[in-house]
């Protein structure tokens, strides 16, 4: 069994067992190549009351062979703690997180400042990590020039652009995250640091965003099929969204890519579950829209 790698790019996989309302990259260990009758399992939280299609053989257009499945079976699972340990999960009040396939899950939840605080605790070391590579991004040579730097940036262009509830939850992540041990050059991080990591990815973007941005002395207006026209090298992040008839199942289907050089990649593997209850409401907790975008950048 050989796996096409265009068929599933960039988790191609050879043969395994998956369902339709699996994520993209949720299937059971695949099997490739030459080998006898193997046992493959899947442990999933089912997230509807019913799917359209039961567990089933995946496989990806393969460019040689064939797989054989036989004695396909759904079990109920009643204690998930005989399959994920707890020993783990690391708590800080409501929130959590857990590690897995090489995944930090990490839930917060509450008003505004408990849930930065969860977030930063749970998420020191990850944050202070992250700071320090985009320090020596900014800087090689002198990251503490760097990283002062970016803060007077993010100070004067980015930080009174953010709402007052945005605000208070980075706040809440600098005070946890110090809580955790979180330094950088000897120094716990603090607010204005947290700021500045939502707001490095803006800030990278000012130079090229100032050279189109008018004045008032009279300039030509930018080539728009010369600005297309940029080196493989220099591409940017790129995003995609579906909705209505664009999915056969009349979802909301939404993705991105992030291109950035591998310095950077290694903190965007934390999808952070977020239950919002804005301050002084007596409301039930509500998912926060925003949470992915917030999660990468603050972690």
């Amino acid at each position: 069994m050989v796996s096409d790698p265009l068929a599933r790019y960039p988790t191609a996989v050879p043969a395994c067992l998956s369902m339709l309302s699996f994520p993209f990259t949720n299937h059971s260990p695949a099997l490739g190549a030459t080998r006898d009758w193997t046992e493959v399992s899947s442990l999933f939280v089912a997230t509807r009351g019913e799917d359209p299609r039961p567990p089933r053989p995946r496989l990806e257009r393969q460019r040689a062979r064939r797989a054989w499945f036989d004695d396909i079976q759904l079990e109920k699972v009643e204690d998930v703690a005989e399959f994920v340990p707890l020993e783990p999960v690391r708590w800080a009040d409501k929130g959590f997180r857990a590690e897995q396939g090489g995944w930090i899950l990490l839930h917060v939840e509450g008003e505004p400042y408990a849930r930065g605080y969860q977030h930063g605790y749970l998420m020191a070391d990850e944050i202070a990590a992250y700071l320090a590579k985009l320090a020596q991004v900014a800087n090689g040579k002198d990251p503490a020039a760097g990283w002062s730097a970016m803060r007077t940036l993010a100070d004067a262009t980015m930080l009174r652009g953010f709402s007052e509830e945005l605000l208070t939850e980075m706040r809440g992540i600098a005070d946890g995250a110090a809580a955790g041990g979180a330094e950088f050059e000897d120094k716990a991080i603090d607010f204005l640091d947290v700021v500045t990591l939502n707001s490095s990815i803006d800030v990278d973007y000012l130079k090229s965003g100032l050279a189109t941005l008018p004045h008032a002395l009279p300039a030509a207006a930018p080539d728009r099929e010369e600005e297309l026209e940029i080196p493989d090298g220099t591409h940017k992040c790129s995003a995609l969204a579906a909705t209505g008839p664009g999915d056969r199942r009349r979802r909301v289907v939404f993705g991105q890519i992030f291109m950035w050089s591998r310095l950077h990649r290694r903190p965007f593997n934390v999808p952070c579950s977020t239950w919002c209850r804005p301050s002084g409401s007596a409301s039930s907790p509500r998912p926060s829209p925003a949470a992915f975008t917030r999660a990468p950048t603050s972690t």
